[in-house]
């Protein structure tokens, strides 16, 4: 019997001694930035980037277990599939640089699912000296978990032991956008209407103005006036008034995307995926990809074994056959220089492919000419006698047979 996440929390009733003591003297309460990080076109297409790349891996166990392969590899839970699961994780680390995984138990405990949450507050609690999460969710309800239960992915780490930092530092470059974005619309607004100014030749006050200005548009500007503007001689310099939008210019927009781009590590040929190359690829995957998998693997691993089975070697971690990004060329030397030497198996050098698996492709070969370093002078010596063989015969005679003689 599976029961809901917040159903499972709220049977959770603790009794905190305030908040969890930390070395480094912060409050230990983390509040998500709400400067609308997400809502940006720009920022949103480089998050969007790399969740995208990340959902392509796949979760994998150092020892297999059919459940939780099922469970990691097709529905983490009822709502997600595996690649949903990930892009949402990955897309709340970076928005938030804290994403937290809660485990999905049954009545006897156990783990069957996984759930990422997205939290408008964390606060870490000392309940009878255990720390415990409490979360603090946008339609106002919380709940408590221990720490030690729930995945918590963390970048920018350095004000708080527990939480990451969050996103101020790219505001100044998020109100730019912000600022460039109003001026746009305001001026669309302002485009629909007609203004202008002009100057009175008379003196009058200000009550005779706001008589004079709504007489004068009357006149001009309704419905029954489709044709021309009159007025007479006490009026003059009668100008429009027209509204610009004002344009960041080239060097100032392009500062903006690199302060993006810096931020979070990709190029404007990532967010495209215009790889001119492998390198560009490997470069972005190495920096930005590779790094992420390698904290939620971590943090999974936790989660779902107890510390006895993973030093037993029980781990699961990501793997990135989906992500085919390699040329040809470079698809063709991976695959021949790691099957020649073991290193994967003829399914492997399928998926590269895209092909499907075939009969026997689990097995591994390996070159024979390759030996182990320790033991090249034996092999050296095996190939002499071989070789000596070859010419002479079993026994090393010279005239081809075994090397006996007939009495």
């Amino acid at each position: 019997m599976q029961m809901g996440i917040i159903d499972w929390f709220s049977k959770k009733k603790v009794i905190t001694k305030g908040y969890f003591k930390l070395l480094d003297g912060y409050t230990p309460v983390y509040t998500s930035y709400s400067g609308g990080l997400y809502e940006m076109a720009q920022t949103r297409a480089v998050i969007n980037t790399i969740a995208t790349d990340c959902s392509k891996s796949i979760p994998e166990l150092k020892k297999h277990n059919k459940e939780i392969e099922y469970m990691l590899q097709v529905r983490p839970n009822q709502f997600m599939s595996t690649s949903n699961f990930i892009e949402r994780v990955v897309t709340c680390y970076l928005v938030d640089n804290n994403a937290f995984i809660l485990p999905i138990l049954d009545v006897f405990g156990r783990t069957i699912g996984l759930f990422p949450v997205a939290y408008s507050q964390v606060e870490l609690l000392d309940v009878g000296g255990v720390p415990y999460v409490r979360y603090r969710f946008n339609n106002g309800e919380t709940a408590c978990i221990e720490y030690s239960k729930v995945g918590h992915l963390k970048r920018m780490l350095y004000k708080n032991d527990v939480f990451g930092t969050n996103n101020s530092a790219i505001h100044q470059t998020m109100e730019l956008i912000h600022s460039q974005n109003e001026s746009v619309q305001n001026a669309l607004k302002s485009s629909g209407s007609v203004r202008f100014k002009a100057q009175l030749t008379q003196q009058m006050d200000e009550e005779d103005l706001k008589i004079e200005r709504n007489a004068f548009s009357e006149i001009n500007f309704s419905n029954e006036n489709k044709q021309m503007m009159i007025f007479d001689s006490r009026y003059k310099d009668i100008t429009q008034i027209e509204s610009k939008a004002i344009f960041l210019d080239d060097k100032q927009q392009q500062m903006i995307n690199q302060n993006i781009e810096n931020y979070f590590g990709v190029s404007s040929k990532v967010i495209r995926h215009e790889f001119s190359s492998d390198y560009e690829w490997n470069s972005y995957y190495e920096g930005v990809i590779e790094p992420i998998l390698i904290k939620l693997g971590e943090e999974i691993t936790k989660m779902l074994y107890s510390s006895a089975r993973i030093i037993a070697g029980n781990m699961v971690y990501f793997t990135a056959n989906r992500l085919q990004y390699m040329s040809n060329e470079s698809k063709l030397a991976f695959s021949t220089q790691m099957f020649d030497r073991g290193i994967i198996d003829g399914n492997t050098v399928s998926d590269v492919w895209n092909l499907p698996h075939y009969e026997g492709g689990e097995k591994r070969y390996i070159r024979k000419e390759y030996a182990e370093i320790s033991k090249l002078e034996e092999e050296s010596q095996k190939d002499k006698v071989q070789q000596v063989e070859l010419v002479t015969g079993k026994d090393g005679g010279d005239d081809g047979t075994d090397g006996k003689t007939e009495e």
